[in-house]
């Protein structure tokens, strides 16, 4: 059984070092986009929210970049596992492995697009005042533990979906896009509208995102506002580990 899990790891790194490679092939910055993209994304956030949203907030680009850095990751770990299956036809139709690897290897491969965006996050921090404390070590890998394990419910159930529904790729890249204003990245919850409150609080992502800047700049433990986010994790990774495993039978058919 330890080989088979240690077979299993191995393939997962190689598919995520495979698209690591592939998706920043024949650029001339190469991987240094990984850290571009998320840098000019949050500094247009920043004008927008501070200077036009006129939003008021102290230390307001870590704070923007403490929930900014997160949602990246999330964002593209649950769009680019909609297509995790179909980007793999050739395997999936050849070669006998588990495959439930698929999506978990592409949110693996964004998660290290974010642990090297949290780099930069900290490097920012120290620049301003921020100092990381001992606490990190406890809470810093509950987080993670916890966005992957709602990122994966998520991606069980949209990748083996969009085996059949092709159109569901569209969907949901466009809704995560509305999502982004719905969850407290720009803005603090304390100021969200009475009329969509209890939405934005029973978002799932909003309590990831609270958690992340609960530890990173207050220094407080995450966990109060992670009950709602494994409440879901546990739902999504029931009922996407089913729809995976009936429909993934298939997967040779459909592909």
């Amino acid at each position: 059984m330890f080989k088979k899990y240690q077979h299993d790891f191995s393939l997962l790194w190689m598919i995520a070092k495979r698209d690591l490679v592939t998706r920043y092939n024949n650029t001339y910055l190469g991987f240094f986009w990984t850290l571009l993209q998320p840098l000019f994304l949050g500094g247009t956030y920043y004008y927008v929210f501070k200077y036009i949203s006129k939003i008021e907030i102290p230390n307001f680009f870590i704070f923007l970049l403490a929930g900014l850095f997160p949602w990246v990751w999330l964002q593209s770990g649950i769009a680019q596992s909609c297509g995790s299956v179909i980007g793999n036809t050739g395997i999936v139709k050849k070669v006998k492995f588990n495959r439930s690897i698929l999506p978990m290897a592409t949110i693996v491969q964004t998660g290290v697009h974010f642990l090297l965006c949290f780099l930069i996050l900290v490097i920012f921090m120290l620049f301003n005042g921020y100092f990381p404390r001992l606490n990190w070590v406890i809470y810093i890998p509950v987080l993670l533990v916890q966005q992957f394990l709602l990122m994966l419910g998520i991606s069980f159930i949209v990748s083996s979906a969009n085996v059949i529904y092709r159109d569901l790729d569209y969907i949901i890249t466009t809704m995560l896009s509305i999502l982004f204003f719905f969850t407290p990245i720009g803005y603090s919850i304390e100021n969200v509208p009475e009329s969509i409150e209890k939405f934005v609080s029973l978002n799932p992502f909003t309590g990831l995102i609270e958690g992340w800047r609960s530890i990173i700049l207050f220094n407080e433990s995450p966990v109060p506002y992670l009950l709602i986010p494994f409440l879901f994790s546990l739902l999504f990774l029931l009922i996407g580990y089913f729809i995976y495993n009936k429909i993934q039978k298939d997967f040779s058919e459909l592909l």
